[in-house]
């Protein structure tokens, strides 16, 4: 999961998700620009004099967005420098939103010697799907699968991301899957009934009838593990 904005040609990563990361990554930039020391301390540690700077940053950022500053101001706006400004506001509109386009997988194996080594270490694409639906597949075993169905009692791990608003997939697997909410918010809907998810919390889903709806104003973020069961009907669907 890779949230990211550019600073002075570089990438660098940022923690939080729509809003608050463009927020984080202009302070975050703001004081790498002024070289302040505890830079991640003081930035997570929201004291008043953070927030009146991010206010004031955020509202020249906006208005530079509008009209790229009125002409009365020149040389100093509050005493920030107006290029300065200008570079906050190239971190601002360069913040990707939360995405999990790619992330890490490492896999370790059995060296001809029969020792423990890494086999591979790389970055995996994400697939998009339907609107405002995307995964990344870390594994399956077998190699081969179909959709969100497992092959021959096989299994499945995989990183699932939910945008607000995502489009509504009523569905059922022949896994049962485990599930922890890394991040955001999510209501799985049953057919009777339902249950509001949050960061930490954990599904045990035994193959049935089921929809993700992500009825909040951030990105929701699910790892999961899906093992294949042909105990389980799908004529219902």
């Amino acid at each position: 999961m890779i949230i990211t904005y550019n600073f002075k040609g570089k990438q660098y990563p940022i923690y939080g998700d729509g809003e608050i990361a463009k927020q984080n990554a202009v302070i975050e930039s703001f004081y790498r620009i002024y070289n302040k020391d505890n830079l991640i301390k003081f930035l997570y540690n929201y004291t008043g004099d953070h927030n009146h700077i991010l206010n004031s940053l955020i509202g020249y950022i906006n208005e530079y967005n509008k009209n790229k500053f009125n002409k009365t101001l020149s040389g100093v706006v509050d005493n920030i420098e107006r290029n300065v400004i200008i570079e906050l506001t190239k971190v601002y509109n360069t913040t990707t939103r939360s995405s999990i386009n790619q992330t890490r997988r490492v896999i370790t194996g059995n060296n001809n010697n029969n020792k423990s080594v890494i086999v591979s270490d790389s970055m995996i694409n994400g697939i998009p799907e339907r609107d405002g639906f995307e995964y990344i597949q870390i594994w399956s075993e077998p190699v081969q699968n179909i959709g969100n169905i497992s092959l021959d009692n096989g299994t499945i791990f995989r990183i699932n991301k939910y945008e607000p608003g995502v489009a509504a997939r009523w569905h059922q697997t022949d896994t049962m899957d485990y599930a922890i909410v890394l991040s955001g918010e999510m209501w799985m809907e049953m057919e009777e009934g339902e249950v509001h998810l949050k960061p930490g919390d954990t599904v045990v889903q035994n193959g049935t009838i089921h929809n993700w709806s992500n009825r909040g104003s951030e990105t929701c973020i699910i790892a999961f593990v899906l093992i294949g069961d042909n105990k389980y009907n799908l004529n219902k669907l």
